[in-house]
C-alpha cells in the first residue's frame, strides 16, 4: 500500500461545543411570548359568559331559567 506523503495527516478534532447565545435566548423567550399569548386566548373564550346568561337580548316575558347545582 502506497501512502501520499504529499499531504499532512490530520486528525479530526471534537466539534465544539455550542454556547447559549444571545439568539437562542431570544427564540426561546418568543416562543413563551406566544405560547403565553395562545393560552391568554384560550382561557378568555372559555371564562367569558355566555351572552343567554346575561339576559342580552332576550323579550321581557321570557325568564331566563338557572340549573340547579349538581351533588357530587
Amino acid at each position: 500500500m502506497m501512502r501520499d506523503y504529499k499531504f499532512k495527516r490530520t486528525e479530526w478534532t471534537p466539534r465544539r461545543k455550542r454556547r447559549f447565545g444571545l439568539g437562542t435566548f431570544l427564540r426561546i423567550l418568543a416562543l413563551l411570548a406566544v405560547a403565553g399569548a395562545g393560552y391568554a386566548i384560550f382561557d378568555y373564550f372559555a371564562n367569558r359568559p355566555s351572552q343567554a346568561s346575561q339576559g342580552a337580548n332576550l323579550p321581557s316575558h321570557i325568564i331566563p331559567l338557572q340549573l340547579p347545582p349538581q351533588p357530587n
